[in-house]
């Protein structure tokens, strides 16, 4: 199934109970596969002393 009409987004968040239609694969992907070890050596990095950073703006 292609992307639903504006229409058919409108009527499945109204009406709940209308079924949702199976999608196709996507064209492409771009992700990674990473391990739960990677992940939380990743989550448990500390970049800052404090835990707490700082943006600076600059303009164009």
């Amino acid at each position: 199934m292609d992307r639903p009409t504006i229409l058919e987004v409108i009527s499945m968040l109204e009406n709940e109970t209308m079924p949702l239609p199976i999608l196709k694969k996507p064209a492409f992907f771009t992700g990674s596969n990473v391990n739960n070890e990677d992940l939380q050596r990743k989550m448990s990095e500390n970049y800052s002393v404090n835990g707490l950073s700082i943006s600076r703006m600059d303009a164009r």
